[in-house]
């Protein structure tokens, strides 16, 4: 075996095949985002009817948590 033969194993061995990581974040973002929005006018004072800002505030919320625990669960899934 030549240099050359056992450098290209040896990094076909490590090559890393990703993972679903950003599919991951990207969905959680969008399944919590809504999650919060839907679920601003419970927490504003007015039950009936929420603000624009309340609505917003909620997806902002519910995105900033979605997306780490999205890239999170969808990084231990290996594409293949």
């Amino acid at each position: 075996m030549d240099y050359e033969s056992v450098r290209r194993s040896v990094a076909d061995s490590v090559r890393s095949h990703g993972s679903y990581w950003l599919v991951g974040a990207i969905v959680g973002t969008a399944a919590l985002g809504i999650l919060g929005a839907s679920a601003a006018p419970y927490f504003s004072g007015d039950k009936t009817n929420a603000a624009f800002g309340d609505v917003a505030r909620g997806f902002a919320m519910g995105a900033a948590l979605g997306f780490p625990l999205g890239a999170l669960i969808g990084g231990q899934f290996a594409k293949h």
